[in-house]
């Protein structure tokens, strides 16, 4: 504690005051309030000195003891009045350890920001990096089954050729082709219809799957779905074939 007049001139001063500056009382009380302040600090004293003794004030600085040492403190001043005129009492805190501890708390803000940029890049390169693994994963997949796709249809040809050679039944080779047609679009139901031109019919040569319990089937060249498509000579599809008006209901 510091007990200073109108003009800044130290009055009086405890021994926490003497143990922290490395002054004694008499030494202190010859020295004006500037000379316990650093040299980077003299600009803001006189300014300080006066709203201390206008309201009172509470701010922080830095102070230099008798070796030549600085220290940041707080300081705390508040005009006092007594019978014989006027002082600044001021209560000076040494704040080393609280200046420490904040450094070092910025110091950790710091350091958390920075690990908080690099651990959001890092997570944006993981997520790009995985986008890009999960194309490529496609992209392997589709390939797989194109050449699953290829793989069957080359083993229809295969088997298909290997019966024209070795003289199946013609039946046998169509039922070889159905079932290779059927793996390829992933449906266990297929069928393949002769037709009979000067009828206007397809009568069904080979099925398999559901359509095996109707063999022998006749059915004009004009009705049905594959009566389209073999009217138009285009590929015929529909959505839902049970609602289809054109088909046959016991299919």
């Amino acid at each position: 504690i510091l007990i200073v007049d109108g003009d800044g001139k130290i009055l009086d001063a405890n021994q926490a005051a003497m143990n922290a500056y490395g002054y004694s009382k008499e030494e202190l009380c010859r020295f004006r309030i500037h000379n316990l302040r650093a040299p980077e600090t003299y600009s803001a004293v006189d300014d300080q000195f006066k709203m201390a003794q206008e309201n009172g004030i509470l701010f922080r600085t830095v102070h230099l003891r008798r070796n030549g040492e600085s220290f940041p403190v707080e300081v705390s001043s508040q005009r006092v009045t007594f019978s014989d005129g006027m002082a600044v009492v001021s209560i000076i805190r040494d704040i080393t350890e609280t200046v420490g501890m904040e450094m070092n708390l910025k110091q950790s803000k710091e350091k958390y920001r920075f690990l908080h940029a690099e651990l959001s890049a890092a997570y944006e390169e993981m997520t790009a990096s995985e986008e890009e693994l999960r194309q490529q994963l496609d992209e392997l997949m589709t390939k797989d089954k194109e050449i699953h796709l290829q793989n069957i249809v080359l083993n229809s040809l295969h088997e298909t050729a290997l019966g024209l050679m070795n003289r199946l039944d013609l039946d046998e080779v169509l039922k070889i082709i159905v079932s290779r047609a059927t793996q390829l679009v992933g449906t266990p139901d297929g069928y393949i219809n002769q037709v009979e031109e000067e009828e206007g019919v397809f009568v069904r040569k080979v099925a398999i799957g559901q359509f095996a319990q109707d063999m022998a089937r006749r059915t004009k060249v004009t009705e049905g779905l594959l009566g389209q498509a073999y009217m138009t000579g285009d590929i015929a599809i529909v959505n839902d074939y049970s609602t289809w008006e054109q088909s046959f209901q016991e299919s």
